[in-house]
């Protein structure tokens, strides 16, 4: 059998590989399910994944816009999302909940991802063995981060980026893992227009990236940036400029309505608005970074060497990758997009490549060159064991962020079925559990979300301590709640009972979860 029929099924293997090895903690998670702890389904980013669950959960009720139920106010359904779309209508159709979707997700996006890596790595006519071993590193491997844990260095501990490594991805943060595929897929055509240098794979191109912007725009702006440094420098240094801006567009325009759509969405929609309040971080101190991505670093260095030393090795391919590290760097480090520190996963692809390609062209013994790729990846490996080891002990310890009691779930269950829409007054730990598992809107949710969050989680403070009906009364005039759910968080805030200070009737009632409604 030929290397480009046999190469494809390597590499699904290996998919299937890192797929297996990161469900390990999930299976541990379901074993530890017992008669007072029911596993939610996830085990990372709590928060950020009740609120996929909150838009997931809408669409399986029929939903094709979402709107932000952590906003008490009850903002119109502006939010357009076409993975958490398509997730919603499986979940309704098959009958399973947003745990069991979220392993179809981990499953199509650690073969998309693996395909995609593949595919793109051709392009830089990388021998066999070297494009094999890097497809296997990129999967697997991790940074440095795991030093962190053998002496006190100024190095990240194993999950900090998580999102820049594909395996952590592919095993916790599977959007993450398509939309990095999607991007990758876009690169992948965009060579193969200036290949080819027709227009039909540079529309492709274009759709790729479109795709990418209906459901995570972070890697989408990052790509962009990459295909409008490559285009740019081939346009002005390149003859025959007319087709070159003819398939600049085609790359480039397909995209840019979604490019303006998360822009209005994150600065000007009533229910949303509030993101470009809460998503602002500094960037990362550049020496963490370089610690925490590891070796492949090296790989932006070396393609410098490369390019100087073997005139050969100057093709379209290098060309990308030039634009490419320097736009991963640009979003890492400027103010252009102060979320993308946190969640570019184009940053670790770039710099393996370039490791690879400059492997492959420098190594002075060329049998060599997989062996050295291999080291690298070695050394990624003990973040990668850390990760797991990490997931399965919060898994076996019963995490409180991935664990509840079943009366809890019952509850929220009970609200879903009784009253859809509530507007929910409860403990914010279960206010971010109501939207996605009871179809309420929550008083306190989401940080990022919850409009003047650090408002309203004093205010709830001072509410569980009062209690006199007047200043209740009040507050639920003002606030629009017409649902009270009480459990043992809220008992530990404070003394008050808010449905019954306020007279409420009780309308479900299971040992451990009281639900009032407003008459």
């Amino acid at each position: 059998m030929s290397d480009s029929r046999r190469l494809p099924a390597v590499a699904l293997s290996l998919a299937l590989a890192v797929f297996l090895v990161g469900g390990a903690p999930y299976v541990s998670a379901l074993m530890a399910q017992d008669a007072e702890h029911v596993f939610w389904g996830y085990l990372h980013f709590p928060e950020d994944m009740d609120s996929y669950a909150m838009w997931a959960g809408q669409s399986a009720r029929g939903a094709w816009l979402f709107a932000n139920q952590y906003d008490i106010a009850g903002p119109p359904a502006v939010y357009f999302n076409t993975l958490w779309l398509a997730t919603g209508k499986l979940m309704a159709l098959f009958g399973f909940g947003f745990g069991g979707a979220l392993q179809i997700l981990r499953l199509f996006g650690t073969f998309a991802l693996g395909l995609a890596f593949w595919r793109l790595s051709g392009r830089f006519e990388l021998r066999p063995p070297v494009r094999l071993l890097a497809t296997a590193v990129f999967l697997f491997s991790g940074g440095l981060g795991w030093l962190s844990r053998l002496w006190p260095l100024a190095a990240p501990p194993p999950d900090l980026y998580t999102e820049l490594f594909p395996f952590a991805q592919t095993a916790f943060i599977p959007h993450a893992a398509l939309a990095q595929a999607a991007a990758l897929l876009a690169l992948d055509s965009l060579l193969d227009a200036e290949r080819r240098e027709t227009m039909r794979p540079a529309w492709m191109a274009g759709l790729w990236l479109l795709l990418l912007g209906t459901f995570r725009v972070y890697d989408l702006a990052t790509a962009c940036l990459v295909a409008a440094l490559f285009l740019g420098a081939r346009l002005v240094a390149l003859p025959d400029r007319r087709r070159r801006l003819l398939r600049a567009f085609a790359v480039l325009a397909p995209p840019a309505p979604a490019l303006l759509y998360a822009h209005w969405l994150t600065t000007a929609a009533p229910g949303f608005a509030v993101w470009s309040l809460a998503n602002r971080y500094p960037p990362p101190d550049v020496g963490t970074l370089a610690l925490g991505v590891g070796l492949p670093l090296l790989g932006g260095i070396l393609l410098l060497a490369v390019f100087a030393t073997a005139p050969k090795a100057r093709t379209r391919a290098t060309a990308l990758l030039f634009a490419w590290l320097a736009a991963a760097w640009l979003m890492m480090y400027s103010g252009l997009a102060p979320w993308a520190w946190r969640t570019c996963g184009l940053f670790v692809a770039p710099h393996l490549l370039a490791l690879a390609v400059a492997v492959d062209r420098l190594w002075p013994v060329r049998r060599l060159a997989p062996a050295f790729v291999a080291f690298v990846g070695l050394l990624g490996l003990p973040t990668t064991a850390l990760w797991l080891i990490d997931k399965t002990q919060e898994a076996t310890n019963q995490y409180r962020y991935y664990f509840a009691a079943p009366q809890t779930v019952e509850a929220l269950e009970w609200l879903a079925s009784n009253r859809p829409g509530a507007r929910l007054f409860t403990h914010g730990h279960i206010g971010l559990k109501a939207p996605g598992w009871g179809g309420a809107t929550s008083f306190l949710g989401h940080k990022d979300l919850t409009p003047h969050w650090q408002t309203k989680r004093a205010e709830y403070a001072t509410m569980m301590r009062t209690n006199s009906r007047q200043p209740w009364k009040t507050f639920v005039e003002q606030s629009g709640v017409d649902t009270v759910l009480y459990g043992p968080l809220d008992r530990r805030e404070g003394t008050a009972d808010p449905g019954r200070i306020l007279g409420w009737p009780l309308l479900f009632d299971n040992g451990l979860m009281k639900t009032y409604g407003k008459p």
